[in-house]
Formats: structure tokens, sequence, C-alpha cells
């Protein structure tokens, strides 16, 4: 049979990888709703019965259901923002990403909580939150299980060695620590503590892309460059006015998609980076960020030997049935069942990226 002609670029990224909130569950750090338990155990601890009652009230609002279990801390805080602000900035559900009616009503349990409308309470909760945010996110048990990542390479063995490409949604620092621990090199595109995005260049090192920002990044509030602040401490040219670090994350607002640098570049660096790999590892990602799904999504759709393989405690064929913005490819999605920590010690993962490229090797001959 005449062999046929493939006009295509070859990929210059044979894997890329996901990580969400479910990769550093098993290193002790929790997941979004885990952090509003963390939340109320400190406000419990501080007898701070205002901000319990205003909590208590929001959930039991935003699930309907007294007595229910916490809410997604971003959701939580989202709202208390918007509350905050309802007086100064009202708001419709028609012109807001769609709220509660109670933020946008007049509700008498609000009115108590709130009598002044001034949103002085809400800012408080917001503050105790986010000063809250960088000890939760502390992992507490071993990070080890991460730096196996490194690994996937191995099932490439006549491809050109590339590191491989990590886009993080997580704030945490568990990757990090783990591929230090293991001696294995990283950039998540610093140079001693100064952000220079050319480091996320060099394809013989593992390159991190922190799409929403991260613990210890700082801006410095005149300039407006991002230090990582863990690593420039001794710099010279960086003043450390307060031992309290204000950290570059994006946390509990609607649009996750910023203008500003470097998470714009971050966001365009990874639509180019996921459109030419071959294949996209998913571990611990829920598929809720809007922005991210589409970017997996028109790269699956545009390249009909690109596959896709997620892990998760609860990854079945169904899983995408209500996401927005993929298109399932059953031929194409590989789910596979697990925790992270259980997947990436064991072989799954490398056993079905060896399946998909002697399938991908033998079509290449038709």
């Amino acid at each position: 049979m005449r062999k046929k002609r493939h006009v295509h670029l070859e990929p210059s990224f044979p894997v890329v990888v996901f990580l969400g909130a479910g990769a550093s569950v098993e290193a002790g750090v929790p997941v979004s709703t885990g952090i509003t338990r963390h939340l109320l155990e400190e406000l419990e601890k501080e007898s701070e019965t205002e901000l319990l009652r205003m909590i208590q009230f929001i959930c039991d609002k935003l699930t309907s259901n007294s007595g229910s279990p916490p809410v997604d801390i971003e959701l939580l805080l989202r709202t208390a923002t918007y509350l905050a602000d309802r007086n100064a900035d009202p708001l419709t559900e028609s012109n807001a990403n769609p709220l509660p009616k109670f933020v946008v009503s007049w509700c008498a349990e609000l009115a108590a909580i709130d009598p002044g409308g001034d949103g002085v309470l809400f800012r408080r909760l917001l503050r105790e939150a986010k000063a809250l945010l960088p000890r939760v996110l502390q992992p507490n048990k071993s990070v080890k299980y991460l730096s196996e990542i490194n690994r996937l390479m191995n099932a490439f063995p006549k491809r050109k060695r590339f590191a491989p490409v990590i886009f993080t949604l997580n704030y945490d620092l568990c990757l990090e620590q783990s591929l230090n621990d293991a001696n294995i090199k990283f950039t998540t595109g610093f140079e001693k503590g100064v952000w220079r995005p050319d480091a996320l260049a060099n394809p013989g090192i593992i390159r991190i892309f922190k799409l929403h920002g991260s613990l210890g990044w700082v801006r410095h509030p005149e300039r407006r460059v991002i230090y990582d602040a863990y690593d420039s401490v001794q710099s010279d040219e960086i003043l450390v006015e307060s031992p309290e670090i204000n950290h570059e994350i994006i946390f509990a607002i609607d649009n996750k998609l910023q203008a500003s640098q470097p998470f714009l570049w971050l966001f365009q660096q990874c639509a180019e980076i996921v459109m030419r790999s071959s294949y996209i590892i998913c571990i611990g990602y829920s598929f809720r960020d809007a922005h991210v799904n589409e970017i997996i999504g028109q790269a699956m759709a545009s390249d009909p030997a690109k596959h896709l393989i997620f892990v998760s405690p609860s990854a079945s064929k169904h899983t995408f049935d209500n996401v927005r913005g993929i298109t399932f490819f059953p031929e194409r999605v590989v789910p596979i069942k697990g925790r992270a920590a259980r997947v990436l010690l064991g072989s799954r993962i490398q056993t079905e990226l060896e399946k998909a490229e002697r399938k991908h090797g033998a079509d290449e001959l038709f």
C-alpha cells in the first residue's frame, strides 16, 4: 500500500501536564471546601461570632440548605466581595456574572448582619481568609510522588528528549519542593528571584507555568515587576519593606484570565504549547476553569492525533458530560481512576502513553 504523506509540524512538546488542586491533596493541602473548613475552625478559636454568623448565612443561601457542608472558599469569598460592594456599586442579575438573588435584593437576614450597609464585616472576612491561605496551603505530608512526573518522558525513547512542561493552577509549592528534594532541575520563570520569562524557554529542564500565580510571588508597588520573595530576599536591588507578603495570586474572582503580566503571557504560552503537544495529562484537575478548558478543547479538536489522559478518584467516560469547552473524543481520551500519588508512583500513565505512541507509529505507516 502506498504510504500517505502527512503535512504537519512535528509537535515540539510530547507531553504537557496540567495539575489541579487534587494533585496536592495527598501532600496534606486541602481542596477549596477544606480551606473553608480551616477558616471556620480559625474563626471559632478566635470567637469571631459575627464572621461565623455571616459565613453560615452565605453558605445556607448558596446551598439553600441550612446546616449544609462548607462551600467552595472561592465562591464564598466572591459572594462576600459582592455583598461588600453591593451599595457602592449596585449589581443586577442581568449585568453580573450570575449572582445569588440575596445579593441583589433586600434580605432581612442580610440587613441584620450588615445594618449599616457599608460592607465592613464582609471586607474583614476577605482579609482573614487571605491571611489564612498561606498557612493552610503548606504541605504536611510527603510530596515525593510529584517528582515522578519527570518519568513520563521514558515513554518516548525514540523522540528527542524534552523535559515535561507543567501547567499548574495551584498556588502551593508542593511541586517545587518535590523537585528540589529529588534534585531535579526546574524553573518557574524566575532567575535569582526576578521574573525572567526567557527562563521558561529551556527545554532541558522541567518548566512550570503557574497560571494563577503562587505563594511567594510579590509585585513591586511602583515598578510593577514580579519577584519571588522566597528567592529574592538576599538581592540588593529588592527592598523588603515588610515581613508580610502580599502574594500575587488570582483568587476568588470571576474572571481568572487577567490582562496584567505575567498572567496574560502565561496563558498565551499555555495555548501555544498545548496546541503543539502530542499528549495532554491532567492530574487532579476538575475541569472547572473555562479558559483552561477552552485551550484543551481547541487543541484536541484541531489535532486528530492528540490524546488526553486524566487522573482523578472519580475519573470516568462521563466526566465531560457537563463540561463546556471540551468536546469528548472517546477514542482519544483515557480516564484513569485513582489518586495522584498512587497513579504517579505506578506505571499506568506510562503504559497508556506507550500504547498511544505505538498506535501513532503504526498509523504513520499508512
